[in-house]
């Protein structure tokens, strides 16, 4: 086994991902012994712009590395994403063609102490003090149009202040994007539209961000409970400062990015007795300033998709009023501001196969968009503007079904349609009086069905 021994048990388990909006992730963990033990996680997921995606990424954990009770975590995963042409090919299997390739390598040690310049004596048990240190480097290849590399580094520290507030504080953070390949086709792309450009550009990110979270979810047993997180990001400020100095000296350095963040999640339950009634209002605003007119592409925001919107699909909504009339599946409508509205009422319907099923109702309302901080003429409608705010909200309602297999693995239905379309500019962008269930048209372009693991919030 590798030097890894003999393993003691294999497990199997199920989590969901929002971040590439997979529907099923199957986890196989083997343990070698209480210290130290390697998993596998093998994904299929679909999105806004591809039919099937596979990804495996394996683990390893060391639990008391140098017998200091330090965890020391390796990564390495490599993925694909096929869009499906039935134009394409002969057969079923020839018309799915690679449009995503993506791979990564990452550690990080996890020393339960604060290491300098915080002193062990500052905190007690109770706060848990924690000290993170990591490193790693990701690829995304998007066939045809670029490759992006994210080499970045972290020094975190976090702490609970009590049972219900917790602290994270990153005083330094480092993120290098590169672009080794761009096709002719997209940098022409990038070439028409300012915006794209600057967001898909090579950079040097560095910076330190803080957040705060509190819960009583355990407080209060997972009824009636509350849920909120706020974080501070910024970025280029020491830069611009070692910058001035070193351009005094007739010198100059790289491009590198500057911006300050902040994001908000807040959340509130209310339990019944054969239902639930959850809220969620989330969102960002990022402002680049100095020499950068939009934030890195990988800090930007999105909406759509299962964990959003579900009226849209991932990353194909906004910003503002713009409407893409390129037709092109992939390019990411992205932005530097992001506001959301969730609501969902759940209750039970019935309990299958002798209770091993449980199925679960859902009734929900989303609403919300993306802006960009600064106007673009390549985003008509685009940047946030209080006049035009009220047309520039995206609305959707929908119906849901979840099967909570086993009490681990909650499996999601959920189908959106629209009621209010920002690029719509007529009625304030409200299309109910469209609404036509008879109509095939209508359901394609229209009837969003979205198929997740857990609950979008």
């Amino acid at each position: 086994m590798n030097g890894l021994g003999i393993f003691q048990y294999v497990r199997i388990s199920f989590k969901p991902d929002s971040a590439r909006d997979n529907f099923l992730v199957c986890r196989i963990e083997m343990t070698k012994s209480k210290k130290q033990y390697f998993a596998q996680s093998i994904e299929f997921s679909n999105g806004s712009n591809y039919a099937f995606g596979t990804a495996l990424t394996s683990t390893f954990r060391d639990i008391n590395l140098a017998k200091g009770a330090n965890l020391l975590t390796l990564t390495a995963n490599g993925g694909i994403e096929m869009p499906y042409y039935d134009t394409i090919g002969h057969n079923f299997f020839q018309h799915f063609q690679i449009l995503t390739k993506y791979y990564g390598a990452n550690a990080s040690i996890d020393f339960p102490k604060f290491i300098a310049p915080f002193s062990d004596r500052s905190f007690s048990n109770t706060n848990v003090p924690h000290t993170v240190v990591s490193i790693g480097s990701n690829l995304l290849d998007r066939i045809d149009y670029f490759t992006l590399v994210n080499n970045n580094a972290s020094f975190s520290y976090t702490w609970k202040e009590s049972p219900t507030k917790n602290w994270t504080l990153s005083p330094a953070f480092v993120n290098i994007i590169r672009l080794p390949t761009i096709s002719p086709a997209f940098q022409l792309r990038l070439n028409g539209n300012e915006f794209l450009q600057n967001s898909y550009k090579e950079n040097f990110i560095e910076g330190e961000n803080i957040s705060f979270t509190f819960t009583d979810q355990v407080k209060k047993g997972g009824r009636n409970y509350s849920y909120a997180r706020l974080s501070f990001e910024e970025a280029g400020g020491l830069l611009g400062g070692v910058r001035k100095i070193v351009e005094a000296l007739n010198d100059s350095i790289s491009q590198y990015a500057q911006y300050t963040k902040f994001d908000f999640d807040g959340q509130h339950q209310f339990t019944y007795r054969h239902s639930k009634l959850a809220f969620r209002f989330t969102g960002g605003i990022g402002l680049p300033y100095g020499q950068s007119t939009t934030l890195p592409y990988i800090k930007q925001y999105f909406v759509g998709g299962p964990y959003s919107l579900r009226g849209w699909r991932v990353r194909t909504l906004g910003p503002g009023s713009s409407l893409d009339t390129s037709g092109s599946s992939f390019i990411d409508r992205t932005g530097d501001i992001k506001l959301e509205l969730n609501n969902e009422f759940r209750f039970d319907i019935a309990s299958l196969f002798a209770g091993y099923i449980k199925m679960d109702g859902a009734l929900f309302a989303d609403a919300g968009n993306i802006w960009l901080a600064r106007k673009s003429p390549d985003y008509p409608g685009g940047e946030l503007n209080i006049s035009t705010f009220g047309q520039d909200i995206a609305a959707d309602v929908g119906v849901g079904a979840r099967f909570e297999i086993a009490t681990f693995i909650v499996l999601r239905l959920d189908l959106g349609m629209p009621v209010k379309e920002p690029y719509v500019l007529t009625n304030g962008g409200w299309v109910i009086r469209n609404i036509d269930f008879s109509s095939p048209n209508w359901r394609a372009n229209n009837l969003i069905l979205n198929i997740a693991l857990g609950y979008p919030f």
